[in-house]
């Protein structure tokens, strides 16, 4: 999140690369993912443009899919990876800047101002350019690395593009006769930091020589990358390799001191030549180390990606095994899901589940005859869903079981006092034996209920029956001993009326 003075300082506008005119003096153009729908025209008018309005050091960042191999001569790579590219301080003629006029504004007059200002510069340019056509010798702008950034025109004479790939390479370029001369004097240049001149330089063309005289410059501009210019300047005429042996004049290449010059230069030739040998091989001894220690290290990462592709293997079995394992154990939950849901389904005995806080988890359909439940009400707790029983307590009986931990079991009624239910409360033990809730069942009792009332009725009659008859007995008993003179005479009348009650 950027505070308000970043953001006052940030400028938001619509801007055309191709039809407006470009900013200045920039130091950096972020331009992502946006040359890669202009075509090869339209790319070489806009990275000029960029080039235009980037500071000397300024940087040019491109999307992954862009690049600037086409003006390499403008920027260098700083990221390709990235797109990351920074300005090459080279002149830049091929920058098209895109002209605009002034609508309905007013400034017709700074409009026309401009308009000849910019005929002006380039008939200036166009007069400069016959100018260095017509009388100015051929030359060439190289960077540091010997890169081509500038030619001349008429250079033709002195280069020979090399059969392979394209190359920007002022020495793979050069004709024959030219490159050792060149090189020497180019890397004399860099180091010196002065004018370095080369006369009398052979060049074969074709079946005639042309001697000319090689000029390297530098141009060294603060906070800039060094620029050479190189000059080929034409000591009259091509003339034939016999003329160019036989008519040297005085001094020339031939006599004894031209000898010793040319065995000289011959022998700076030959060791700035071992000079770049040695640290050619300098740099393919270092290259070829940092061969073998990144063919070391791919040979470790490729041990350790065999150790890896094992250890996946094996692991790979073992998951598999356990995936096997796995898939048994859900096959014999299934089954004891399905088991439990029949379970549930045949059973007559309402049973239902609770958590700690009497919340649903589970319950059997026979106890929907006694709780209004619905599908929808596991997970609401039961004190919340209206009942049928009698001067029920459940909160209090659940608290009771929990605290206790020991099972609750009494006789309810339905309101109607139609049902009678034998109700228990039992706590849900997890697999750790820890109390995690409550189990409750209902078992219906009623027609035992019925039964005992039943069975009290019987014995009440049987009682009452078993009164009167010995009520029977004690009254004949007392009449019989009143009309029995004696013992043997009660006991024969009594046990003839005994008897005769029993036969009735």
């Amino acid at each position: 999140v950027l505070n308000k003075e970043v953001r006052d300082m940030c400028i938001f506008s619509a801007h055309s690369v191709i039809r407006d005119p470009p900013f200045s003096r920039m130091d950096l153009v972020s331009c992502r993912n946006l040359l890669i729908y202009f075509n090869t025209e339209l790319q070489d008018n806009v990275l000029p443009v960029f080039h235009y309005a980037l500071k000397s050091d300024g940087y040019l960042f491109l999307g992954p899919a862009e690049s600037v191999s086409r003006h390499s001569d403008l920027f260098s790579a700083v990221d390709k990876k990235h797109g990351v590219y920074q300005r090459r301080s080279v002149m830049n003629t091929n920058v098209r800047i895109p002209s605009w006029f002034a609508k309905n504004s007013g400034h017709a007059q700074e409009a026309a101002t401009e308009i000849n200002m910019r005929r002006d510069q380039r008939l200036w340019r166009q007069i400069e350019a016959r100018v260095m056509e017509s009388f100015a010798p051929a030359h060439i702008v190289v960077g540091t690395e010997g890169d081509i950034v500038y030619y001349s025109s008429r250079t033709g004479k002195y280069l020979e593009p090399q059969m392979g790939s394209p190359s920007r390479q002022l020495l793979a370029m050069v004709r024959k006769g030219l490159r050792l001369d060149l090189r020497a004097a180019l890397r004399e240049a860099a180091e010196t930091q002065k004018v370095i001149v080369r006369d009398r330089i052979d060049v074969e063309l074709d079946d005639r020589v042309q001697q000319i005289r090689l000029t390297v410059q530098p141009m060294i501009e603060p906070d800039q990358e060094p620029l050479y210019l190189v000059v080929f300047a034409d000591l009259g005429p091509p003339i034939g390799h016999e003329e160019a042996t036989l008519h040297r004049p005085p001094g020339a290449p031939g006599d004894v001191s031209s000898l010793e010059e040319e065995l000289k230069e011959t022998r700076d030739r030959l060791q700035s030549t071992i000079e770049e040998y040695e640290t050619a091989l300098e740099e393919l001894k270092s290259g070829n180390e940092e061969l073998v220690s990144v063919n070391e290290e791919l040979q470790s990462t490729n041990e350790e990606l065999e150790t890896s592709k094992e250890e996946l293997q094996s692991v790979n079995e073992e998951l598999n095994t356990v995936n096997q394992e796995l898939a048994s154990k859900v096959d014999e939950l299934h089954q004891s899901n399905a088991d439990l849901r029949n379970l549930f389904d045949s059973t007559q005995i309402a049973t239902v589940f609770l958590d700690r806080f009497m919340v649903i988890r589970s319950y059997t359909p026979a106890v929907r005859s006694i709780f209004n439940l619905i599908s929808g009400d596991r997970g609401r707790p039961i004190t919340d869903i209206a009942h049928q029983l009698e001067d029920v307590d459940l909160r209090g009986d659940v608290q009771k079981v929990l605290d206790e931990r020991k099972p609750l079991e009494r006789s309810v009624r339905s309101g109607d006092g139609a049902t009678y239910y034998l109700m228990r409360i039992l706590p849900y033990r997890t697999v750790d034996d820890a109390i995690d809730g409550v189990l409750i069942t209902f078992v219906n009792v009623s027609e035992v209920i019925a039964a005992e009332e039943q069975q009290r009725m019987l014995v009440a009659e049987l009682n009452h029956r078993v009164r009167n008859m010995l009520q029977v007995v004690i009254g004949l008993a007392n009449q019989t001993l009143h009309r029995s003179a004696n013992l043997a005479e009660f006991d024969k009348a009594f046990m003839g009326r005994m008897q005769a009650l029993a036969r009735a």
